[in-house]
């Protein structure tokens, strides 16, 4: 179970697994400013369930730290509503420059799925989510108009993933 005392819901274990270097960078990450994507600029990206605002840019921040953090690649964002945030921020291009210069030390490009390329096997990445923030919360589990994407538990719990194929991913530049 997620601590409250820790930044975006780190568990305790795996808080106090991470280097001083690593936990000030969590903070630095939670902390960063993305309340201007809630309302409107959501809205346009999909996102019409403004009561769920805060928590898409939560669990953004959390995909976004996996990668910064632990490069895992491909990284496929197999949420609708956290992708929609992605693609907001992006397009808010020296907000999301800044981010990843100051952050990341270089742009996390983008990947749209339209190529046919995406990602088969978060596999990786939902171990990190899982060791670090324990379970996944409505948000991963909800398609963008807030509908509960049929068999999702079933393809975290049994398969052990979720193929993105059909949703973007980093296009692991390094």
């Amino acid at each position: 179970m997620a601590e409250e005392g820790f930044p975006l819901g780190f568990q305790e274990t795996a808080w106090n697994d991470l280097t001083e270097q690593e936990q000030n960078l969590a903070v630095r990450v939670a902390e960063w400013d993305l309340s201007f994507l809630t309302g409107d600029r959501l809205c346009r990206h999909g996102v019409a369930s403004t009561y769920i605002h805060d928590s898409v840019l939560v669990e953004l921040k959390k995909f976004l730290l996996i990668k910064i953090m632990r490069e895992p690649h491909p990284l496929g964002c197999f949420s609708e509503m956290v992708a929609a945030a992605w693609h907001a921020f992006i397009l808010d291009t020296q907000r999301y420059e800044q981010f990843c210069k100051e952050l990341y030390g270089k742009t996390i490009h983008h990947k749209p799925s339209n190529y046919g390329e995406g990602v088969m096997d978060n596999s990786l990445w939902i171990g990190i989510y899982h060791e670090w923030f324990g379970k996944f919360p409505e948000v991963w589990k909800l398609d963008i108009h807030g509908r509960e994407i049929p068999g999702f538990e079933r393809g975290m719990n049994v398969e052990g993933n979720i193929a993105s194929s059909d949703l973007d991913s980093d296009d692991g530049a390094f």
